[in-house]
């Protein structure tokens, strides 16, 4: 959004909770928004929101653990995939899950091959 598209719903009064100090105006944010009431004409507000977080996954390959039972050199069977990126690895480890937010605050894939 511009500030010069700012200026004009301001100046309609359709910034919710904005107010003016001096020459300044005061806009509450919401989420890292102004909330705008609707109009009756004109484009809709239309600004980006944040960026989605690419999920991450571990995937055990059960065809490459039966392969490197008849294999001499074994293969990685772990993949640790975030958004595009794989990770092999043979090993995962896992650290203490975080008891405020019941978050992992990592994984580190050991013996990384590939």
């Amino acid at each position: 959004m511009t500030a010069d598209r700012l200026r004009k719903l301001l100046r309609a009064d359709r910034v919710s909770g904005a107010y003016k100090i001096g020459r300044n105006w005061a806009i509450p944010l919401i989420n890292g928004k102004p909330q705008i009431r609707k109009g009756t004409r004109g484009p809709k507000p239309r600004w980006k929101g944040a960026h989605p977080v690419a999920m991450s996954y571990i995937h055990v390959n059960q065809n490459v653990i039966r392969q490197n039972n008849k294999r001499e050199e074994k293969e990685p069977v772990i993949s640790f995939k975030r958004g595009q990126t794989n990770q092999y690895g043979f090993e995962a480890e896992l650290p203490e899950v975080n008891s405020i937010e019941g978050d992992a605050i990592g994984l580190f894939l050991m013996e990384r091959m590939r």
